[in-house]
């Protein structure tokens, strides 16, 4: 008896697959508001700090705050994300690190970073430590580690391209710090604010689509290989995860001294 060939909803092998779009989006995730807040943050401790006539210590507790506010919010995070639409956690969590680093450029006194850092913290969390593998284990069922690593990569790389821009501006004048500060948030808000909302979606069934690699299973009359999860309150309290989450620049003395000359 001759067999039908039935259409599938995934792309054939070596086709697009809208899984790229979803590591692009990644990318963008870590490589703008995560680089942008925390691998660009020092640049600003040493000229924001004596403008405003404080310690570096003083200044770049504000930091920690951030800090301290992300890692209290990172459960109530993840169980959002697995209720609501991911685009609106993660467009809340970047309009919060955009509009945050924008109003830096208007503030004359350290407690004024205190208050917006720790909301810059709640929108951070899930940008940083939720967002890339959430996506790239719910669109992949192959190379998801080589995916997770390439966007979490971007945190430096973003850090390595954005640094020598905000120097320059910061250099432009006694006050180069706002704009710096002015256009880091715009940036965020133009760039990946848009890339959030429009091209993120949480499952591939939202496109009509089975992840990417689930026609070569197929293919070779293979399941789809289930994914292994794990509840996101006992994730959370793993050594792995407290590992890599723990504060880069902590105690802010730390972070003082990395930025002096």
């Amino acid at each position: 008896m001759a067999s039908t060939q039935t259409a599938t909803p995934f792309p054939v092998h070596g086709g697009f697959h809208y899984a790229y779009l979803i590591v692009f989006a990644g990318i963008v995730t870590t490589g703008v508001p995560c680089a942008l807040v925390y691998s660009c943050a020092d640049t600003f401790f040493i000229p924001v700090s004596g403008a405003l006539g404080v310690s570096k210590a003083a200044f770049s507790l504000y930091f920690s705050i951030a800090n301290a506010a992300m890692m209290a919010s990172l459960p109530v995070a993840a169980r959002l994300m697995t209720k609501m639409d991911i685009r609106v956690i993660l467009g809340a969590g970047t309009a919060l690190c955009g509009l945050g680093l924008a109003s830096f450029s208007l503030f004359d006194a350290v407690w004024q970073f205190y208050i917006v850092g720790t909301l810059m913290g709640l929108g951070i969390a899930p940008l940083l430590y939720l967002a890339v593998p959430t996506l790239i284990n719910a669109w992949c069922v192959k190379r998801m580690g080589f995916f997770v690593g390439l966007c979490m990569a971007f945190t430096g790389i973003g850090g390595v391209v954005f640094n020598p821009v905000g120097s320059m501006l910061i250099a432009s004048g006694p006050e180069g710090w706002r704009t710096a500060y002015l256009v880091y948030g715009l940036i965020i808000l133009m760039v990946a604010l848009p890339v959030v909302v429009f091209v993120v979606r949480g499952r591939p069934e939202d496109k009509g689509l089975l992840p990417y690699g689930a026609d070569e299973a197929a293919a070779g009359g293979q399941a789809v290989p289930a994914l292994r999860r794990v509840p996101a309150a006992r994730a959370l309290r793993t050594s792995a995860f407290l590992a890599l989450a723990w504060p880069r620049c902590s105690p802010p003395r730390a972070c003082a001294r990395s930025s002096s000359p």
